[in-house]
């Protein structure tokens, strides 16, 4: 996964590295995962908070990163604003936290934007938290979500792949087709307009 300033990495034997620095050198926001002293990581180094975890794949955007390890637990750090952790609150996690919400959810897709992020179960069940602005959350309104909150006009899609953009959200199915949502302004969703969409609409 790529960040704006730092990258993160899954070894062949399952675990999480990252180098970089943080967003902001004065305001700590945890992107790497190492806590807040480890300012600037030269070199792709395992996140300790994740040392005994076998993680399957990660996903970083500028400010937070969420991996996924192959029991199907979902964890995040980095910045909290508007929820994007998925932990109830907007605090920043300076090392890898479990996402409480998501207790029960065998995970096999993260997907981190700019300012939220998207969830799959293995029961094709998608999940999005963070900021709502533009419906990118996909529920319907523009309202932040703190915690995992299933998208209700996917529930009939088997979902097997999701992408998280800096405004807008795309999900595959099963079936080939593929349904985006957020911010249209530039065309980036693909309906021939630039409409902002606020429930997932196949392209």
């Amino acid at each position: 996964g790529a960040g704006d300033y730092h990258h993160a990495f899954v070894s062949a034997e399952g675990r999480l590295l990252t180098c970089g620095m943080e967003h902001d050198e004065d305001d700590p926001i945890g992107v790497l995962g190492h806590g807040e002293e480890d300012i600037v990581v030269p070199v792709p180094t395992v996140v300790p908070g994740l040392a005994a975890v076998r993680v399957s794949s990660v996903s970083a955007s500028s400010n937070h990163t969420l991996a996924l390890s192959e029991d199907g637990t979902v964890y995040s750090f980095g910045w909290g604003e508007d929820g994007r952790l998925g932990h109830g609150d907007e605090e920043n996690q300076l090392a890898p936290r479990a996402i409480e919400g998501l207790r029960g959810v065998r995970a096999c897709a993260v997907a981190a934007g700019d300012m939220h992020s998207l969830v799959v179960g293995v029961s094709g069940a998608v999940y999005s938290f963070g900021h709502g602005g533009s419906g990118r959350l996909g529920h319907g309104d523009d309202d932040d979500q703190l915690t995992p909150t299933v998208i209700e006009a996917l529930r009939s899609v088997r979902v097997c792949a999701v992408a998280a953009g800096g405004a807008h959200s795309l999900v595959l199915g099963a079936g080939g087709d593929v349904h985006s949502f957020g911010f249209g302004g530039f065309g980036e969703l693909g309906h021939g307009d630039r409409a902002h969409q606020h429930t997932p609409q196949v392209i």
